[in-house]
C-alpha cells in the first residue's frame, strides 16, 4: 500500500510546492528501488549539471556511491502521483556545524517546484539537526539551481573553476 503523497489532488503544475518530502538516513530496499527507477529517467545533461560529468546510471556501485546514505547523511525525495521519484536531495554533514546539500530533479519535471520543495525540506531538517551552515556547490552554468538557491536565501561564497559555492547561515534562524 502506498502512502498518500499529497494533502490534496494536483491542481496545477506547481503543486509539488505543497507535496510531502520523504527523508531517510538509512537505505531500504524500497528506497533503493525508487532510486534505481529514478536514475534511468534522468537526462544526460541533468546528470552532468549535478555531478560535473557523466556517470553510468545502470551501474549499481556507482549509484550507491552517489545516492547512498549513511550516519552523517540524509536523502530526501518527492514522488509523483504514480509513486515514482520526482526528485532527490542529499544532505551530508561535513563537520559538526556544516552540511552540504545537493539536488537532482527528474528531467521531465523541471520548473514545477520539485527542487524548491526539496531544498526547503533540506534547510528545515538541517536546522533541526543543529547545522549552522548549509552549503552547496553548483556548476556556474546551472542557472536553474542557482535561481533556486538564491530564492531560498543562499549567498555566493566563492567561485572554484566552473563551480560556485553557495552558503546559508542557519544559526539563530527559526
Amino acid at each position: 500500500m502506498r502512502t498518500p503523497i499529497f494533502d490534496r489532488p494536483i491542481t496545477c503544475e506547481r503543486e509539488f510546492s505543497r507535496c510531502r518530502v520523504n527523508s531517510s538516513r538509512t537505505m531500504t530496499d524500497d528506497l533503493w528501488r525508487l532510486i534505481r527507477r529514478f536514475a534511468v529517467r534522468i537526462g544526460r545533461d541533468d546528470i552532468r549539471m549535478r555531478f560535473g560529468g557523466q556517470l553510468n546510471t545502470s551501474d549499481e556501485t556507482t549509484l550507491r556511491r552517489f545516492f547512498g546514505v549513511g550516519d552523517a547523511s540524509e536523502v530526501g525525495w518527492v514522488v509523483d502521483l504514480a509513486g515514482d521519484m520526482a526528485g532527490i536531495s542529499h544532505r551530508a554533514r561535513v563537520s559538526r556545524s556544516e552540511a552540504e546539500v545537493a539536488l537532482l530533479v527528474r528531467s521531465d519535471l523541471k520548473r514545477r517546484g520539485v527542487g524548491t520543495r526539496l531544498l526547503q525540506s533540506a534547510i528545515s531538517n538541517a536546522r533541526s539537526d543543529g547545522v549552522r551552515c548549509l552549503a552547496g556547490v553548483i556548476l556556474s552554468e546551472n542557472k536553474g539551481m542557482i535561481r533556486i538557491a538564491n530564492k531560498a536565501g543562499f549567498l555566493p561564497a566563492g567561485i572554484y573553476g566552473l563551480s560556485v559555492r553557495v552558503e546559508m547561515t542557519l544559526s539563530g534562524l527559526r
